[in-house]
């Protein structure tokens, strides 16, 4: 089979028509649970998944939080495609962008999409659902010794500050200075929606906007076996890395011949979760029942 190229991948990874739909893997669901996730008509909703609740906790869209607010840190919005560099110069005498390089902290290991504490940054809001920009930020938080999160902010050239003491845990819109009620990271294991990761391909290594699934208070290794036979007798010898995107996008494949995505029919993930509970799980599809992509369909068994 002939698979896309690194450098038409970004063509096709959000195409949000029908394709001629490849038949998806069978499910087992007498034995297994299975989930199918609407990520809504343009593909932007986010959705948290706990699988000790065996349920849907929320749904949302992702331009509604800037920040989370958790365990003493603060993450930009992953969903959201931010991207931030950091200021290395004194608030009142950085005015612009120039000379700043902007990351989407997806290479930060356990720390991904983390923001250092009394670090400056610009924070670039991204786009609207037109594609319009949201604007620039800066922003630099403290943490004080016991976990309270004071927030300091202004329009890039603004040579003067405002501070917010925040005083809880959760999502924050600093555009419209509110928190937003969703779970927090300890309240699910799972996320799934767009997000930008680095990706790299044998001849070029890029930013890619992608769907995919991000853990939340769970950890997780993949696995080149079938689901059936992943059982608990291997959980001894598996070592489950920190990294939020241990499941990620891949476990797709856009077959060009086809003109379809297609699911790894042997990829298998373990997931450990907060109350030390472990799952198999696996993707099945990536339709909906009218055919189109970007609707994925997995399911799981407590092991």
């Amino acid at each position: 089979m002939k698979f896309l190229s690194s450098s038409l991948l970004a063509a096709v990874l959000l195409i949000s028509g029908c394709f001629p739909k490849e038949e998806g893997i069978e499910p087992k669901p007498r034995n297994n649970t299975s989930v199918l996730i609407d990520a809504g008509v343009t593909k932007s909703d986010v959705a948290f998944y706990s699988l000790e609740q065996d349920s849907l906790v929320a749904t949302t869209r992702a331009d509604v939080w800037d920040f989370l607010f958790e365990e003493a840190e603060v993450k930009i919005n992953q969903f959201r495609s931010l991207r931030v560099a950091e200021i290395n110069d004194d608030w009142h005498n950085k005015l612009d962008t120039i000379g700043l390089v902007f990351s989407y902290l997806t290479n930060q290991n356990e720390k991904q999409w983390t923001l250092k504490p009394n670090q400056i940054y610009a924070v670039d809001y991204g786009v609207d659902e037109n594609f319009e920009s949201l604007g620039l930020v800066k922003v630099m938080f403290e943490v004080d010794s016991e976990g309270t999160i004071t927030l300091w902010h202004s329009p890039v050239e603004s040579a003067f500050e405002l501070v917010i003491n925040v005083g809880k845990e959760g999502y924050y819109n600093l555009r419209e200075q509110r928190f937003v009620e969703l779970p927090l990271e300890s309240e699910y294991d799972i996320a799934f929606g767009k997000y930008t990761d680095y990706a790299i391909f044998p001849d070029e290594e890029a930013d890619y906007l992608i769907y995919g699934a991000i853990l939340g208070s769970a950890s997780a290794v993949s696995l080149n076996n079938s689901f059936d036979d992943v059982t608990a007798e291997a959980l001894d010898s598996l070592t489950f890395p920190s990294l939020k995107t241990t499941i990620g996008w891949d476990w797709k494949s856009y077959n060009l011949d086809a003109g379809a995505y297609t699911v790894e029919e042997d990829r298998t993930y373990v997931i450990k979760n907060r109350s030390g509970y472990y799952y198999k799980l696996r993707f099945v599809n990536f339709y909906n029942e009218n055919g189109v992509s970007g609707h994925p369909t997995f399911e799981y068994k407590l092991l």
